[in-house]
């Protein structure tokens, strides 16, 4: 009897994983073609373009992250400059002129990464892509996400009885508190 319970817990935690392994790798092809169609678009292009001839100041550019980011629907996106200065960020424009470290690790990436965000009111887990527009000598990145959060738990078909919690171990002071459904 034992045996049976656990092979159907063992089977019930396997479906889970993997439709979480699942609608994770879909989220992620999401979010890479999203940011694909931001770093191709007319005015990313035109960033791209002027910031490569030195033509304006790199502040007129602080409010174009948000304006892009809403267009596609995702929770963060930067313009990141070649040197990974963050020319605009939908997420926190403060952020302007601060280092993107997940540059030079995500390039060359093909798919989405986990990435820890900084906000205003603290840190959350997102799934991000970098994506550089091709226009220009010096590159302009561009990095966008969307949460991972109780709306990404949401979409899983967990079976009757089953409880999934994602824990966010974002930082030193650990928050136990999960997001379930």
């Amino acid at each position: 009897m034992q045996r049976s319970f656990d092979r159907a817990n063992d089977d019930r935690a396997n479906a889970v994983a993997a439709q979480f392994r699942s609608e994770f790798q879909h989220r992620g092809q999401d979010v890479v073609r999203k940011v694909e169609a931001v770093a191709a678009g007319d005015s990313v292009q035109r960033i791209a373009l002027e910031v490569n001839r030195g033509a304006s100041d790199s502040g007129s550019y602080v409010s174009e992250a948000r304006s892009l980011a809403g267009q596609q629907h995702l929770d963060f996106l930067e313009l990141v400059d070649h040197q990974g200065a963050i020319l605009s960020s939908a997420q926190w424009q403060a952020k302007f002129g601060y280092p993107e470290t997940a540059i030079p690790s995500a390039i060359g990436s093909a798919g989405a990464f986990l990435k820890r965000e900084e906000l205003s009111s603290g840190s959350t887990l997102g799934l991000f892509a970098v994506r550089a527009a091709g226009v220009g000598e010096q590159p302009l990145y561009v990095i966008g996400g969307e949460r991972l959060d109780q709306g990404f738990l949401s979409t899983l078909d967990i079976p009757s009885g089953t409880r999934v919690l994602l824990y966010q171990n974002l930082d030193a002071n650990w928050n136990p508190s999960p997001c379930s459904i």
